[in-house]
């Protein structure tokens, strides 16, 4: 698996879809599963955190099971997850890739990086294999995220959203100091956008 770390509003979307082009990679959206320790409580942790829905898990479930993601293969998939409540975010992770070998698994969860015990899981998982740490500049992400809060109909202080912004890199940075074993690509989300293509091929 190879992970995206950003915190939220860091284009992070944008660089997973792009390399969700390339024939032997697959970029779902956010699998959210490692916020607990095990399924059952990343679902409980998603009802206290509205920011944090599951449907990016849900829908990737529904579409290795059932082949689409319909509303009926949403419901079949959060059934089958609720009957795997025990299961570890690894144990879940790596049935998926199963599911999608030979193509290789891109994940990305901003909330991942707001909570370090989040990264400690997820290093269970990937520490071995490459990760992006994308960052963009603070004034941008902080103007996103509040918009994406008011969005919502919730408020965001520009202190709350700054202090997310530093305490997701500052995680960013102790995961590849601490817990990677590979190397981790820093990479800015402007030089992606100015120069997609260049910035793409040393991902």
């Amino acid at each position: 698996m190879i992970s995206i770390l950003a915190p939220p509003r860091s284009c992070s979307s944008l660089i997973t879809a792009m390399l969700g082009q390339h024939p032997m990679l697959e970029a779902p959206a956010e699998l959210e599963c490692f916020t607990g320790e095990t399924i059952g409580d990343c679902f409980a942790f998603a009802k206290r955190v509205p920011a944090v829905t599951m449907h990016g898990l849900l829908r990737t479930v529904a579409q290795l099971q059932k082949g689409g993601q319909s509303d009926e293969a949403v419901l079949a998939a959060y059934h089958w997850l609720q009957a795997r409540r025990h299961w570890s975010g690894a144990r879940l992770v790596a049935w998926i890739e199963g599911q999608l070998a030979p193509r290789r698994l891109i994940e990305k969860s901003p909330i991942h990086v707001l909570r370090w015990p989040s990264l400690v899981r997820l290093a269970s998982v990937c520490a071995n294999q490459p990760a992006v740490h994308l960052c963009r500049h603070p004034t941008e992400a902080i103007r996103s995220l509040i918009g994406a809060y008011r969005h919502r109909g919730q408020s965001l202080t520009p202190t709350q959203a700054l202090t997310a912004w530093v305490q997701g890199h500052r995680h960013c940075l102790r995961y590849s100091a601490e817990l990677a074993e590979a190397p981790t690509l820093l990479l800015r989300s402007e030089d992606l956008l100015a120069e997609p293509e260049a910035n793409l091929k040393t991902v």
